[in-house]
């Protein structure tokens, strides 16, 4: 059985329970940032010292700023866009705009945000992965 590592995204508060119980499972834990209020809690700071829960560092360069690609989500949009104009449930909520290509857009803007927030995820992920070859990742990633 592989090795397994668990990551958090952000470590909050209310994760309290559910870090104890991976690390009374023996478990490596890793997060990419702390929410304030947990850096407050002793808890957090004294697993953090023992060397049980450990930040992952990451190297986006000048691709992410907010935790999106969206420079590269842009470049494909259009291709993402071009599977949703056959569908006819689409097609019908134009009708229902009278043709109006506002929604067209406002759909394109929807898909945009979240492509650019799956490539950057899908970067972390392999990221992680490069970095802790031959071990079984579960993460708490929020999409």
């Amino acid at each position: 059985m592989k090795e397994q590592m668990i990551v958090f995204a952000e470590i909050l508060p209310i994760y309290k329970w559910l870090i104890g119980y991976y690390l009374f499972r023996k478990k490596e834990i890793y997060f990419i940032r702390l929410n304030r209020a947990a850096k407050a809690k002793r808890w957090v700071r004294d697993i953090i010292d023992k060397g049980r829960l450990k930040k992952i560092d990451s190297d986006f360069g000048l691709y992410s700023i907010d935790g999106s690609y969206d420079d590269l989500a842009f470049d494909n949009i259009n291709i993402f866009s071009g599977a949703y104009k056959d569908d006819k449930v689409l097609k019908e909520i134009i009708k229902l705009y009278y043709n109006n290509n506002d929604f067209i857009l406002a759909l394109k803007k929807r898909l945009n945000q979240r492509l650019a927030r799956f490539y950057y995820l899908n970067h972390l992920m392999h990221q992680i992965q490069s970095g802790h070859p031959g071990k079984e990742i579960f993460s708490f990633l929020l999409s």
